[in-house]
């Protein structure tokens, strides 16, 4: 209604998932709300729904970036905001410092000038790119020599950060995609890698005994500590512009954590995290918490390189030679192990792409 300026709002915390936060957050601004709220659901009395979840500060800060980049004049988004969250102030933050006024279906303020996102009509509404999701191209390694995958991620990664020189890339008002933004599985022959700020001790033999069970060893450029690859552990490389992601390294971290959490839920085990390690852990906290995933990542012009690897049938006896990610009192695990039985590997990487297109509102470039 001409006039007025429209809020909305949600709730989080009923097991919705990220897509359907960011199609409702979409499905608003092209109605022509301008101000957004968003907040945690709380089960008010025991007759009103449970709690399904508790949404992480960082995921709020994510829904509010994406909201900034949709187009709403004010969004307010964390666990402690309700629908009337602030209304003066976001009303004011929207209409700026002069009393708004209609003229010839033209919004307007006292001093003549149009305020943020005018029109005439809601087909004039700026969602050009609300229509072109970030794509990713998925692809697969298979078994492959640990310098080489690690010479592809640097040629790729180099090649990203070309394309936002050359503007090619997005920038922060836009979710384009450049090319080249790549989700790489594959398997290693048996490797030991150490990050760049990891202590060479936590190798615990020498390179003769590495030699004697066909294992190599790189000091590379990722976060975290030691780690083992080999076959039958699923490693994957996320090969990302995060500042087209609209994502910090945090947020990022908290999304590979999340994918792999989801896909263990498929397999009826409950993972979760360590408070002061990144990682997927199961049991969490007790004395038999055991490391299950491992993540380690370099990001250089917000463009990442490394990722993580997941335990599937993995051979869990070449971790007797290292001390895990730098841990001297912490157990290793594999799906398999957990299970009982060898996994599907292909059917696993299934179920991590389905799930980090879910978290990240991507889609898979076809």
């Amino acid at each position: 209604r001409r006039g007025y300026i429209a809020k909305s709002g949600i709730m989080l915390g009923l097991g919705e998932t990220p897509q359907e936060v960011l199609t409702v957050m979409r499905d608003a601004r092209r109605a022509g709300v301008r101000l957004f709220t968003i907040g945690q659901y709380l089960q008010p009395t025991p007759q009103h729904l449970p709690v399904a979840g508790y949404i992480p500060p960082a995921q709020f800060d994510y829904y509010r970036q994406a909201g900034v980049n949709m187009g709403f004049d004010h969004v307010a988004s964390s666990p402690l905001v309700r629908s009337s969250y602030m209304a003066e102030e976001q009303w004011a933050a929207a209409v700026g410092s002069g009393e708004k006024r209609v003229e010839n279906g033209e919004w307007r303020m006292e001093n003549g000038e149009l305020p943020a996102h005018p029109c005439k009509s809601i087909s004039h509404f700026p969602f050009s790119t609300l229509h072109s999701p970030f794509s990713i191209n998925f692809v697969d390694w298979g078994l492959i020599d640990y310098r080489e995958a690690w010479e592809r991620q640097r040629a790729l990664a180099a090649q990203l950060i070309a394309q936002k020189d050359a503007g090619a890339g997005s920038s922060s008002h836009s979710t384009l995609s450049p090319p080249g933004n790549t989700f790489a599985f594959c398997e290693h022959p048996h490797v030991y890698t150490l990050g760049r700020n990891g202590k060479a001790n936590n190798l615990l033999v020498d390179a003769g005994f590495l030699s004697a069970i066909n294992a190599a060893y790189y000091h590379v450029d990722r976060g975290g500590d030691i780690t083992y690859h080999g076959p039958g552990q699923i490693v994957g490389y996320p090969l990302l512009d995060l500042e087209a992601l609209h994502l910090s390294l945090k947020q990022y971290i908290f999304i590979i954590e999340e994918m792999v959490i989801r896909t263990l839920q498929h397999y009826s085990l409950a993972a979760g995290r360590l408070d002061g390690a990144t990682g997927v852990w199961l049991d969490a906290g007790k004395p038999e918490a055991r490391k299950i995933c491992a993540i380690g990542v370099h990001a250089s012009r917000y463009v990442t390189t490394h990722g993580f690897a997941l335990n599937v049938n993995t051979d869990l006896s070449y971790y007797r030679y290292i001390h895990p990610c730098g841990f001297t009192d912490k157990g290793v695990t594999s799906l398999a192990a957990e299970k009982g039985q060898t996994i599907e590997v292909n059917e696993v990487k299934q179920w991590l792409q389905h799930y980090f297109i879910e978290l990240t509102g991507t889609i898979a470039k076809s």
